[in-house]
C-alpha cells in the first residue's frame, strides 16, 4: 500500500509546505539522494588542531575497573580510523583500525560488533551515498558493507537500548529519531523530537539527548521513547563549538563499567571529553583528545574470564499493579561450557543504578528463582540481571515491564468533514492499546485536537471527552485546506497525535479561474500535493533542472521532480483548488514544456491530468497523457474540455507525475474557462489612445498573454480571450 503525503502550496510562500493527510510524519524517502537538515554538516577534517598532542602506543586491554570506549574519528593525517582511550585526565588515542573516508559517519555497539552508517554528500549538502557497515572490532575486519538505497539512516548520532534491542539514531534530515535493523541498515520512523546532536541509552533504557541551545550553551534532556517528548534535566555548562552557527560533530555514551555518560565534544585545540551528570545536567570536564572530531563512541563488552557463569535465562517480568514479578533461570553452565559449581551469588539491577536492588545469595545452578519488586515506579520499568561467581561476572540480561495507566496509542479512524454552515468537524474513535501494549478499555480518557493551515500545528481544542469536534474558530470566508490531527491523553500522558487528516472549506472558485504564479507564489489557494509513491513532489520554482526553461509567463511555473537525482516510479499529484464548474461548455488549459533531446534522452517522465469531484477519487481526463520528448515545441498549450463536469459545483484538477529517473516535468499558465462566453463588447465610446491589456486580477500583460484578458484602448473597454 502506496503511502500519501498532502501538502500545502502556501500563498505567501514560492515553495510547497509539507503536512500528512494520510500518513503520520514520516522520514524523507529520497532514493540516495537527499538534503541534510539544517544543524547537521559534513565532518570536517580540514580544521587544524591548536595544539596537537603527541601519538600513543596501542592499548590492547581496558584497564580495570576504569570506563574506555572506542571511536571513530578524524585523523591528522586527514583519514578516519577507529581509536581506543581510557577515561582519565590524561586520556590519549591509540589506533585500532582505519575506516573507509566519507562525509559523515554515525554508529554503535550492538552486542560486540560495531555498526555504524557512512554517507557521502555535496557543498549543498545534497546526500550521494550511503552505506550500512559492520566490524568486528576485535578480529579488526569489517563483516559487511550494505549499499541504502535510502538515507533512512543518515543520523548525526546513534545508540543501542539493550532493554528492548532497539537501535535508535537521531535523523540528519529531519528532527525525528530512526530506528534502525543492525543486519541491514533499513531505517524506520520512531518519534518526532527536538534536534539533538547526541543520543545515549542508558542500561535501563532511559534515552538522552544533547541540544545546542539559542544561546550557543549544550543542555542534557531525556527523551521518551515512545512520544519523543523532550525534558530538560540542565545545562552542562559548556558551549559547543559551531562554525556559521552550526556545531561539529559529537557523540556520547553510557559506560558498562561505571554506568556514567560521556560526551565527547570538539573545541578549539581538540576533542574534549567530559562526564555528565544525568540528574543535573552539569559536564565535567576530563581531558582534551587529539583528534579532530569523534563521530561516534561505543562501548563494547568486557571479555569474560573462562569459568565465569553464562548469562541467565528464561527471565521475564510481569507487572501485577504497581508490583513487578521477575523470574529467570540460574545459570548452569560456564561461558566455556564446562558445567558451572561455583555460583555465588545473582544480582538483579534496577534501571541504570550500579547497586544492586536485589541479591540472591544461595541459588544453585540451573534453579528458577523468582522476585517480587514492591518498589516499582508508574511507567517503564527495566531490570538488569547478572549472575557472579569466583571468577568473574556474566553477561546480563534484561527484562522491562510497564506499571499503572499506559500512555495512549494515537487515536484511529480521523475523519474532517464539513458541517451544514461549512465548519470543519473532525472525529474520531479512542484507542484501543497504550503505546506499551496495555488496553486501555476503561481507561479515563481526553483529547487534543490539532490544527495546521500551512505552518506548525496549533492546539485548538484541549480536555475534549466526546469523539469529536467543530472547528468554529476558523475563518471560512475564504477557500482554504486545514489539516487536524488528534491525541489522547491518560493520567500517564500525552500520546502521539493520530495522522493528520485534511478538509476544503470556504467557498469554491467560480469561472473564469486564472493561476499563472506570476509574483513566484500562487495568486489562488489552496494548491494541495499529494506524494503517492517514492516521495515523489512538485515543486514552485523559477528554474528547472531539465530541460532549463524558466516560466512561460511570470516568476513562478510547477515542477515535478523526474530528474535523474530522483528514484524511478516516483509519483506526485498537484491539485487545484475546488472549482466551480455550474456553465455550459468549461474548458482547462495550460502550458507544458516539449523538449526532443534524441533518442539516448528519451526518459518516459511523464504528466497525466485527472479529476476528481465531490471530493472522490481522481480519473484521467482522455488523451492527457503528456510526455515531455515527443516534440521540440518547447512551451505548447494544451486545450482540454471539461464539459463531462459542467454543472458540477465542487471540482478538483490534478497534474500527476510520474517519475521514470530522467527530466523535470514543468507546467505553467492554468485555465479553467468557460469557452461559450467568447468575447464580449463590455463599452467602446471612443477608440482613441494605446492598447492595454490587463488579466483577471488587474496585472498588466503583454500581447503574447494567453487567456482571458481586457483590453483597455482610451475608453473602449472589451473581455476577450486569447
Amino acid at each position: 500500500m502506496r503511502k500519501i503525503l498532502i501538502s500545502t502550496l502556501a500563498i505567501t510562500v514560492s515553495a510547497l509546505s509539507y503536512g500528512a493527510d494520510m500518513a503520520q510524519t514520516v522520514v524523507p524517502r529520497i532514493g540516495v539522494h537527499g538534503t541534510l537538515r539544517a544543524g547537521a554538516r559534513r565532518a570536517d577534517m580540514n580544521r587544524e588542531l591548536a595544539s596537537p598532542h603527541p601519538s600513543a602506543a596501542r592499548v590492547d586491554r581496558k584497564a580495570a575497573g576504569r570506563a574506555s570506549f572506542h571511536a571513530v574519528t578524524a585523523s591528522e593525517s586527514g583519514g578516519m580510523e577507529m581509536s581506543s582511550f581510557t577515561v582519565g585526565y590524561s586520556s590519549v588515542l591509540s589506533p585500532v583500525m582505519s575506516i573507509v573516508s566519507a562525509s559523515g559517519y554515525s554508529g554503535t555497539s550492538v552486542g560486540d560488533m560495531f555498526y555504524y552508517c557512512d554517507f557521502n554528500s555535496n557543498s549543498s549538502g545534497g546526500i550521494s551515498s550511503v552505506n550500512w557497515n559492520c566490524v568486528d572490532v576485535t578480529g579488526k575486519s569489517v563483516k559487511f558493507t550494505k549499499s541504502q538505497t535510502t538515507a533512512n539512516a543518515v543520523c548525526m548520532d546513534m545508540t543501542y537500548d539493550e532493554t528492548t534491542g532497539t537501535l535508535y539514531g537521531m535523523s540528519a534530515m529531519a528532527d525525528v529519531v530512526v530506528t534502525v535493523d543492525p543486519e541491514s541498515g533499513a531505517a524506520e520512523y520512531a518519534f518526532e523530537t527536538l534536534p539533538f546532536y547526541t543520543l545515549a541509552a542508558d542500561a535501563g533504557g532511559q534515552l538522552y539527548g544533547m541540544l545546542l541551545e539559542q544561546d550557543g550553551g549544550a543542555s542534557l534532556y531525556t527523551i521518551n521513547k515512545f512520544t519523543g517528548a523532550a525534558m530538560k534535566v540542565g545545562s552542562t555548562g559548556v558551549r559547543m563549538l559551531t562554525q556559521d552557527g552550526v556545531s561539529y560533530f559529537q557523540t556520547m555514551a553510557f559506560s558498562r563499567v561505571d554506568g556514567k555518560l560521556y560526551w565527547l565534544t570538539p573545541s578549539a585545540v581538540g576533542t574534549d571529553l567530559y562526564r555528565v551528570d544525568v540528574t543535573t545536567g552539569k559536564a565535567n570536564n576530563l581531558c582534551t583528545l587529539s583528534t579532530l572530531e569523534a563521530l561516534c563512541m561505543f562501548d563494547l563488552p568486557a571479555e569474560l574470564p573462562e569459568g565465569s557463569p553464562e548469562k541467565v535465562s528464561e527471565a521475564t517480568a510481569v507487572a501485577d499493579g504497581m508490583k513487578v514479578n521477575i523470574s529467570f533461570k540460574a545459570p548452569a553452565k560456564s561461558v566455556d561450557g564446562a558445567d558451572l559449581t561455583d555460583l555465588t551469588r545473582i544480582d538483579i539491577y534496577r534501571g541504570g543504578s550500579m547497586e544492586a536492588a536485589y541479591s540472591v545469595e544461595d541459588a544453585m545452578p540451573g534453579d528458577v528463582i523468582t522476585w517480587s519488586d514492591t518498589e516499582a515506579k508508574a511507567g517503564i520499568n527495566a531490570y538488569r540481571i547478572v549472575a557472579v561467581n569466583g571468577v568473574g561476572e556474566s553477561l546480563p540480561a534484561y527484562v522491562t515491564v510497564f506499571c499503572g495507566d499506559d500512555i495512549p496509542e494515537a487515536p484511529v479512524g480521523v475523519n474532517a468533514d464539513s458541517d451544514a454552515d461549512g465548519y470543519p468537524v473532525i472525529t474520531w474513535e479512542a484507542p484501543v492499546k497504550g503505546m506499551n501494549g496495555l488496553d486501555m478499555a476503561g481507561v479515563a480518557m481526553t483529547y487534543n485536537v490539532y490544527r495546521s493551515t500551512g505552518g506548525a500545528d496549533v492546539k485548538v481544542a484541549e480536555g475534549l471527552t466526546e469523539l469529536s469536534y467543530c472547528d468554529r474558530s476558523l475563518d471560512i470566508t475564504r477557500q482554504d485546506y486545514p489539516y487536524y490531527s488528534v491525541s489522547a491523553v491518560s493520567s500517564a500522558g500525552e500520546g502521539v497525535k493520530s495522522v493528520r487528516v485534511g478538509v476544503h472549506v470556504g467557498p469554491a472558485y467560480t469561472l473564469p479561474f486564472e493561476e499563472a504564479f506570476l509574483e513566484g507564489t500562487p495568486a489562488t489557494a489552496p494548491w494541495t500535493m499529494q506524494s503517492l509513491n517514492l516521495g515523489g513532489a512538485w515543486e514552485l520554482g523559477i528554474v528547472s533542472n531539465a530541460p532549463g526553461t524558466g516560466p512561460y509567463v511570470g516568476e513562478g511555473m510547477l515542477i515535478f521532480k523526474g530528474f535523474v537525482g530522483v528514484a524511478p516510479g516516483a509519483e506526485a499529484r498537484i491539485v487545484t483548488p475546488v472549482l466551480n464548474l455550474n456553465v455550459a461548455g468549461p474548458e482547462l488549459r495550460f502550458h507544458f514544456f516539449h523538449a526532443d533531446f534524441g533518442e539516448d534522452m528519451h526518459f518516459d517522465d511523464h504528466m497525466i491530468v485527472e479529476v476528481s469531484v465531490d471530493g472522490g477519487e481522481f480519473k484521467a481526463l482522455p488523451d492527457a497523457d503528456l510526455y515531455q520528448y515527443v516534440s521540440n515545441s518547447r512551451w505548447t498549450e494544451y486545450v482540454l474540455p471539461l464539459d463531462e463536469y459542467a454543472g458540477h459545483d465542487n471540482v478538483r484538477i490534478g497534474f500527476h507525475g510520474i517519475s521514470a529517473g530522467g527530466m523535470d516535468l514543468v507546467l505553467d499558465n492554468i485555465r479553467v474557462l468557460d469557452r461559450l462566453s467568447g468575447c464580449e463588447l463590455v463599452e467602446a465610446d471612443d477608440a482613441d489612445g494605446d492598447l492595454v491589456r490587463y488579466n483577471l486580477q488587474g496585472q498588466v500583460v503583454g500581447a503574447d498573454y494567453r487567456g482571458v484578458v481586457i483590453e483597455v484602448c482610451g475608453v473602449s473597454v472589451r473581455k476577450t480571450i486569447r
